[in-house]
């Protein structure tokens, strides 16, 4: 660090842009959004994974995501609850735990939130491309060699095109001038940029120098900046200038400040979709998008999950449907506690084959519980148009443990256990449609199912 500070004192500009070029990465965004100081997101000088770090330097958390290194600076969500970042496997999107969010996002660069929360913007093929949490919706916002863009909370964007910065609303952008790295201020009136080594705040028609560094960081509270120094340190310096501090030993060639919402977390699903199951633990709720009728592709559906006492979207499937293997879709769900079973129905209009599965997933970690870890139960129902094995599951019930039971219409009530265990419970003879089953009323109350044999009660326990 004396080294820049040396080149600051004898005034050598040229010094100072090469020494820090030398050592920090650019071309990334960052976008602040209102709220108290959280942690900071660190992208490593190596490794993979990230970096949460308290301000002070304290408390150093690396969380893995994927496992793979990233490819860009991790960003916050506007309510602080979730990180995406580019990584060599594509666009990586977690909870601040560490588990996935969205695993579908595909392939992409610079990835950044949009205000709303649940969209997104990355950037592919040199456009700006605009997507959902749920990965169903994709739509150009800007195009022609953009490598970086960040959204203010007001709505305003900033992208960097062949190494200048342009800013305004989508569709009616001008030219800033040369420099990298935008970072909108919470209240979207000044923007911190890097420009040949130097973190530079525009304001109004006053640009101003603050550190000597790049890739800045606005806090959340709008009052100081991280930014990456030299040999790679984080460090943290006043909105307005003067003396920085280093954030402990911490290094890294990218930084993104947590926001800290004081308002109740909310879920807010993407735009369109409707609520199918909900519990004070979990809501669930389904996207579905029409088919291409000059594809003559069938409709697309994502199915989301939120815990309301954190106020995040996750993606729990998604079925793209073609014009070969026809659709695959939900076809009931139910929630216990934090659990949520899905019944997904596959259907093969090629081979004429129709299967169901079972999957239970938690909401707090998106993970898929269940046999052998996968959480499905496969089940057959038709092939050539004739069924066999347990036919179309009628109803899906779930315990607070991750434990379910399926009914179909086949006739047959199975049931797995929260360890995997699968058992079939009662059968009958198949009745035709059209007719009453023997098997009705299947319920579940804490582990006690109950339900009717040709009218006589029956009950076990899930466990």
């Amino acid at each position: 660090m004396s080294r820049i500070w040396g080149c600051v004192k004898w005034k050598s500009a040229v010094l100072c842009a090469l020494l820090v070029l030398a050592v920090v990465d650019t071309g990334i965004a960052e976008a602040a959004w209102a709220g108290g100081d959280g942690l900071l997101a660190v992208r490593p000088v190596s490794g993979a994974g990230l970096l949460f770090v308290s301000p002070s330097g304290a408390h150093v958390r690396r969380v893995y995501g994927y496992g793979y290194a990233l490819t860009s600076t991790p960003r916050f969500s506007p309510a602080g609850t979730a990180v995406i970042a580019g990584t060599f496997a594509g666009v990586e999107m977690m909870d601040t735990g560490g588990s996935c969010l969205s695993c579908q996002v595909g392939p992409g660069a610079a990835p950044e939130f949009m205000p709303n929360g649940t969209d997104v913007t990355f950037v592919r093929g040199g456009d700006l491309v605009e997507d959902s949490i749920d990965g169903l919706r994709q739509a150009t916002i800007a195009t022609g060699g953009i490598s970086d863009a960040a959204w203010s909370a007001t709505g305003e964007l900033a992208i960097v095109r062949h190494g200048r910065i342009w800013i305004g609303v989508p569709g009616g952008l001008k030219l800033l001038g040369a420099g990298d790295s935008p970072s909108w201020s919470p209240n979207g009136r000044e923007l911190a940029f890097a420009n040949r080594g130097r973190v530079l705040v525009h304001s109004g028609r006053v640009t101003k120098q603050v550190a000597i560094g790049g890739a800045p960081a606005f806090a959340p509270d709008g009052r100081s900046i991280a930014y990456i120094g030299a040999r790679h340190y984080v460090r943290i310096v006043t909105a307005s200038g003067g003396r920085s501090r280093r954030v402990g030993t911490v290094r890294g060639v990218g930084v993104d400040w947590q926001p800290k919402s004081s308002s109740p977390p909310t879920c807010t699903p993407p735009e369109g979709s409707t609520v199918i199951a909900q519990t004070p633990q979990a809501v669930l709720t389904q996207q579905a998008l029409p088919p291409d009728a000059s594809e003559g592709n069938a409709a697309d559906y994502a199915y989301m999950a939120c815990d309301p006492a954190i106020g995040q979207e996750r993606l729990l499937e998604r079925f793209t449907g073609n014009n070969i293997d026809g659709a695959s879709l939900v076809a009931g769900a139910t929630i216990a506690g934090y659990h949520i079973a899905l019944v997904i129905e596959y259907l093969d209009a090629h081979y004429f084959v129709q299967t169901y599965e079972s999957a239970v997933f938690d909401v707090r970690t998106g993970a898929s519980v269940g046999p052998a870890g996968g959480g499905q139960l496969y089940c057959p129902s038709q092939a050539f148009g004739v069924p066999y094995q347990c036919g179309n599951v009628q109803q899906i019930v779930v315990s607070g443990d991750g434990a379910y039971a399926v009914l179909t219409d086949l006739e047959t009530i199975t049931a797995v256990s929260s360890t995997g265990l699968i058992t079939t419970l009662d059968t009958a003879p198949f009745v035709p449609p059209g007719l009453t089953a023997h098997l009705t009323d299947l319920s579940l109350v804490g582990d006690a199912l109950t339900w009717n044999h040709d009218g006589s009660p029956r009950t076990a326990t899930l466990g």
